[in-house]
């Protein structure tokens, strides 16, 4: 409600007063109040507000005036008042006893004497004489207290545990994944945040991602239904994603990359197959995805790259017992299982510059064993840390 000022109050209280006299009317009253000061008279809460005011006015007119802004009394504090040890509560007992422990503790001996010597004496007194005699609050004197003997270094063995760990995941793991290897591993229940904080103390970092653009050769003509509509998780269909990406490499064929082709199941996150190639053609692909085939009726999803809309493919997808799937134009995010692990892949195995100069035969048992790795060895958040052979033994098709 809106404050007035306190000229305008005893305007108003003025108006009230003629009002109570008969010089005018109820209904004037009320549209006066209404015109002049914004109330509204009627209103219960605007009555009662303003007979507490005409109340106080009449003990006191310098009720009105603000007291927002303005300063204490010099000397006047706020809150509570600090507790000060008074000294008239000690008897003359207890004073003597300080003194004498004062004298005993503090002649010309070490800091480490002191200390010590400290320690034994303090056993005697109580903790009101102590934190009140020594200006310390209780809190800091119990923490202290209970904090004695703890140590807060962390262990050897922890340490050497998570090092290796790391370096047995050739640094690809930070701290949360590298919680639940150890648990799983190891059988041994160490905090993420303690992980950090070590993996930080050593300088251990793992690899991250880079964002790049993605080079590709489209084939707009061709149009597929998008059958999957981010069913990511793979609950109401056998899905399986396929993708190509570029791996920087000087014994390419045509330009400075090689390429690779892989499948992956949406459900499990398995890799089921995958080729490397020296060329961006539709052998690529073929090579591999002739290979799958499942039971049942299955859907492979892709992007709208010139291989997955060849005849050569639609024939092979067909008289495997799947369906042709195809997100949607310019969106990559469509086909995010094989876009996330191309990304995986290249900040986890080849992010080495050694990868761009390594032979053909070399970075394809690079990618064999961490593929294998992958698949095996790899906890993943997606599927309740589990790998995705493990997801893959016990799925139904």
């Amino acid at each position: 409600m809106k404050q007035l000022k306190p000229i305008e109050w005893k305007e108003w209280f003025k108006l009230y007063q003629n009002y109570k006299s008969n010089i005018i009317s109820y209904s004037e009253y009320v549209f006066l109040t209404k015109s002049q000061f914004q109330k509204d008279w009627r209103n219960p809460y605007v009555r009662s507000w303003f007979r507490k005011k005409y109340k106080w006015f009449q003990t006191n007119e310098d009720v009105l005036v603000s007291k927002t802004g303005t300063a204490p009394k010099k000397g006047k504090g706020s809150g509570r008042p600090l507790k000060r040890p008074d000294p008239s509560q000690y008897s003359r007992t207890d004073l003597e006893e300080i003194v004498k422990i004062y004298r005993e503790i503090f002649p010309e001996i070490s800091e480490k004497e002191i200390k010590k010597r400290i320690k034994n004496k303090g056993k005697k007194l109580s903790a009101k004489v102590l934190t009140q005699e020594f200006g310390i609050p209780k809190s800091t004197y119990y923490y202290r207290l209970n904090s004695k003997g703890r140590s807060f270094t962390e262990d050897k063995e922890t340490i050497d545990l998570i090092v290796k760990s790391f370096f047995e995941n050739k640094s690809r793991y930070g701290r949360k994944r590298l919680e639940i290897y150890i648990l799983k591993k190891y059988g041994k229940c160490i905090n993420y945040r303690k992980i950090g904080r070590i993996m930080q103390k050593l300088n251990l970092k793992c690899s991250t991602r880079i964002p790049k653009r993605k080079r590709e050769i489209k084939n707009l003509n061709v149009k597929f239904q998008d059958l999957v509509k981010r069913d990511f998780s793979g609950k109401t269909n056998n899905i399986i994603a396929t993708d190509v990406s570029y791996i920087p490499n000087i014994y390419s064929e045509m330009g400075n990359h090689l390429y690779l082709s892989i499948a992956i199941h949406h459900k499990t996150k398995k890799i089921i197959n995958w080729n490397l190639s020296k060329n961006n053609d539709l052998d690529l692909v073929i090579n591999h995805i002739k290979h799958i085939k499942f039971d049942r009726e299955w859907i492979i999803h892709s992007d709208h790259g010139f291989q997955y809309s060849s005849k050569e493919y639609q024939k092979i997808i067909s008289e495997n017992n799947g369906k042709i799937s195809m997100g949607r134009i310019g969106n990559s995010l469509d086909n995010r299982e094989a876009e996330y692990f191309f990304s995986v892949i290249k900040s986890e195995c080849l992010n080495d510059p050694k990868v761009k100069y390594m032979k053909f035969e070399e970075l394809n048992e690079l990618i064999t064993n961490y593929i294998n790795w992958y698949n095996n060895d790899r906890f993943q958040s997606q599927i309740d840390w589990k790998t995705p052979q493990q997801c893959w033994d016990v799925c139904v098709f």
